[in-house]
């Protein structure tokens, strides 16, 4: 692969038949990709970008720029700037950006995105989706545009009547329309004379369309044509503007020391400049580091800070591109000056802009803790179109990035990480689904047999398989953190690996502990269908199955080395006087049942049983898991068993289960609607996978759930089918700390499972009270974001639970 930049000048530059990056910077400067996939930056100027052959990632920048994707599924993106954007061969995605761009399709089934302005929008060949977004568009349609079915028409996503207009092409006429509706509140538009399917308006009632939203005989835009190459001048680096592209970061962060992020599109010198001035008048220090891939980030450790001490942070990268930040060192033990913090995890790129985190900013957080799944590695999104599953360092790195771009005008992860130091931790959808670290390469849950095919696919553990390696390697770059490992444990599943593991104290008030429940883990429990039965009745030998080996006492999560080391710390915490104690754990401490038991602590239950008791043996108080995975807030009591059978016995142990972010799902097997794509915070999702005679002996039904409207309802019936299925079925803990005197509801309920959001714990001085807030905003698909991005970037988080808790 190729790095190729450009001058201050005007530029001309050619990639070679690998995959290159070609950077414009400043300039009116002509790219051109030539074969193998490519990503080209015009940057500032009025540019010509070329894709050539293959699958291209092309950026306008500011400035008016020609954009030409040509053969190959492409990537388009005009930024800034009144932008000209042809897709040509391929099934194309193309993003206007700011201004007022024209946006032509090309041959293929391709997406167009107008984004802010006033936008032209073709379609052409092909069964085209159109998104016009903020300002007053033109969709442009054409007989041959469509086809004799109606999958073969084009989708107009965002038509708004009175604003937006439609262009009629080659002597297609008003009166020759034929309007009629469709369905889900569509209109469809097909023309009389040949019956083509033409368009079909999603969200337009077809008897409010006249010829007053039509304008006939559109202008056919002229294809763009690449200009003649001439000789190549040799390239001389030199620093491209507005190259912070995903912000910067604090994490790490001890009473003395901080880890400082960035990623620059420019290679060369990062400078990280700190103080506790926040004109930095006065500079406490300096750090460097050096840019040498422009996908990979950089961090510089800063150490000798001062405990319990704001500071700010100023980055600046070798174009010049600064960025200023700040972040806060924890009290030393023995003070109490209260704390306040943020957690969440649990979402995916082609979600984004994440609104449901966009107060987190402004809550004055001491830090906040990035909870696992914080990219879906296994999913397709918009920055890897028709990728389904990430394989490959570059891959990986792109789908990270992603997260912490701006779309639609917003960027809520660099916005917070930049007001707020991290810590953060991994979950399987950083790599693929369910895996498991300590398993064989050949028994681990996979995608695509990603690990099966792997180089090292002969490994005894999957964290020694390249993908799990390259992986790791993304998820360490793209988060402030310290490189550890283990060094030799005597545990060949733990020596010498990577240590994510954290602790942390902040004052006397709490310390965390941020658990890795991936890298070591065992191979989950054999999946194990729900089964109905009554109460009372003896356990489905499938079920007693799934529980009696989740007491296998060989079976492990954390690996010996790491809970050790956590054991240690809970108890070096509660005799230096630290008040609460937060495990972050990526996923439920509480018990569930039968459910993807694999994936939870309960399927690991002898070390769970190990743990808890190990916390009530040593009278180790106030213990609160904080624990995601399972896209919804639900609040439970903890109990252990010492075995299959054996009763429940309690602990003073809670167990606040966080998020989502924002999670959507497609599950073809389930009944409908839930085989389609749909929004899936924890409520939908139980009411969808839960089997519908287990629901029928509850006297509840998918059909009565769906009918529900209000969120409240809706929770109280998610919260009755859990009930029964832990609670009166298996006898474990209901949902709620209403038997745990020293807590008190304040707002909503103890489960929270509709909407995406984040939690706030805050500690206040002197009483030590917790106080547990929920922040939430109503979920939505990448459909509803596509098609209306105004609604959902509109969306403002709402307090939807709150609870406080005083300690022991």
């Amino acid at each position: 692969m190729a790095l190729i930049f450009g001058t201050p000048g005007n530029d001309l530059l050619a990639g070679t038949p690998a995959d290159d990056e070609i950077f414009g910077l400043s300039g009116d400067d002509t790219l051109f990709g030539q074969a193998g996939n490519d990503t080209l930056l015009g940057n500032q100027g009025n540019d010509f970008l070329f894709g050539g052959v293959g699958n291209d990632l092309l950026w306008g920048g500011k400035g008016e720029d020609r954009i030409f994707g040509d053969r190959g599924n492409d990537t388009l993106h005009g930024n800034q700037g009144n932008d000209s954007i042809n897709g040509n061969d391929g099934d194309d995605v193309i993003y206007g950006g700011k201004g007022n761009d024209t946006l032509r399709g090309g041959k293929g089934n391709d997406r167009l995105f107008g984004d802010d302005g006033d936008d032209y929008l073709y379609g052409d060949l092909g069964s085209d989706t159109l998104t016009g977004g903020l300002g007053r568009d033109v969709f442009a349609i054409a007989t041959r545009s469509g086809g004799s079915s109606l999958a073969d028409a084009d989708v107009i996503t965002d038509f708004t009547l009175g604003e937006d207009r439609i262009f009629l092409q080659d002597g297609l006429r008003f009166q020759n329309l034929q309007i009629t509706a469709g369905a889900n509140n569509s209109a469809v538009l097909r023309d009389s004379a040949s019956g083509h399917f033409i368009a079909i308006l999603l969200g337009v009632n077809p008897t409010l369309l006249s010829e007053q939203n039509f304008l006939g005989d559109a202008p056919t835009p002229s294809p763009v044509v690449p200009p003649v190459r001439p000789p190549i001048p040799t390239p001389t680096p030199t620093p491209p503007p507005n190259t912070l592209v995903n912000g910067i970061a604090s994490g790490d962060t001890t009473q003395t020391s901080t880890v400082l992020w960035t990623r620059s599109l420019q290679t060369g010198s990062v400078t990280f400049e700190y103080s506790t001035d926040p004109s930095f008048s006065a500079i406490a220090g300096t750090r460097s580091a050096t840019i040498t891939d422009p996908q990979a980030p950089v961090k510089a450790e800063v150490t000798g800070l001062t405990p319990g001490t704001q500071y700010y942070y100023r980055v600046t990268d070798a174009a010049g591109d600064t960025a200023i930040g700040q972040f806060r060192t924890p009290a030393e033990l023995g003070f109490s000056r209260g704390l306040r913090f943020g957690v969440s995890g649990d979402l995916q790129g082609e979600l984004a802009p994440f609104v449901s985190i966009r107060n987190a900013p402004d809550r004055n957080l001491d830090f906040f803790v990035q909870m696992g799944d914080m990219v879906e590695m296994d999913s397709e999104s918009p920055a890897l179109p028709g990728v389904t599953q990430a394989k490959t360092l570059a891959e990986f790195r792109t789908k990270q990035a992603e997260i912490y771009s701006e779309r639609f005008g917003l960027n809520p992860w660099a916005d917070l990480r930049a007001t707020t130091s991290v810590y953060a931790t991994w979950d399987d959808h950083e790599l693929t689904n369910d895996f498991a670290g300590g398993a064989t390469p050949a028994t681990s849950p996979q995608k695509q047999d990603i690990f099966r095919n792997d180089p090292n696919a002969t490994a005894p553990f999957v964290n020694e398989t390249q993908v799990f390696l390259q992986a790791l390697q993304a998820f360490q770059e793209y988060f402030p953190v310290e490189d550890r490992s283990y060094g030799n444990t005597g545990d060949p599943r733990t020596a010498n690996k990577q240590e994510l593991y954290r602790y942390q104290t902040f004052g006397s008030d709490a310390a965390i502990y941020v658990l890795d429940v991936r890298s070591f883990r065992d191979r989950p429990l054999p999946f194990t269908p729900e089964i109905a039965y009554q109460p009372g009745d003896p356990l489905p030998q499938a079920i007693e199955t799934a529980l009696t080996n989740a007491f296998d006492p060989n079976r492990t999560m954390l690996g010996a080395a790491q809970l050790n080391q956590f054991q240690q710390d809970l108890l070096a915490a509660e005799q230096n006087g630290v008040t609460w104690k937060f495990v972050m754990s990526t996923v439920p401490m509480q018990n569930f049942g039968i459910p993807v038991i694999g994936e939870r602590w309960e399927g690991y239950a002898a070390e769970r049983t190990e743990l808890l008791k190990f916390i009530e043996d040593n009278n180790i108080r106030n213990v609160v898991f904080v624990t995601g995975d399972f896209h919804g807030s639900v609040v439970n009591n903890v109990t252990y068993q010492e075995g299959f059978g054996q009763p429940q016995i309690a602990t003073g142990v809670f167990d606040v289960m966080i998020g989502p972010v924002a999670i959507q799902l497609t599950v073809p097997f389930l009944p409908a609607p839930f085989n389609q794509t749909f929004a899936a915070p924890f409520g939908p999702a139980t009411i969808g996978f839960t089997p519908p005679d287990l629901l029928t002996q509850q006297g509840k039904s998918q059909a009565k759930y769906l009918a529900l409207t209000d969120r409240a309802a809706k929770d109280q019936y998610v919260r009755e089918v859990l009930d029964y299925r832990a609670a009166t079925l298996l006898g474990y803990e209901p949902i709620g700390l209403e038997n745990l005197p020293n807590a008190q509801l304040l707002q909503g309920e103890y489960l929270a499972v509709h909407t995406y959001g984040w939690s706030e714990f805050e500690i206040t001085p002197g009483t030590q009270q917790l106080r547990v807030t929920t922040y939430g905003v109503a979920p939505y698909t990448q459909a509803d974001l596509l098609a209306n991005s105004t609604a959902i970037t509109s969306l403002q988080p709402e307090i939807v639970s709150q609870f406080v808790v005083n300690p022991v």
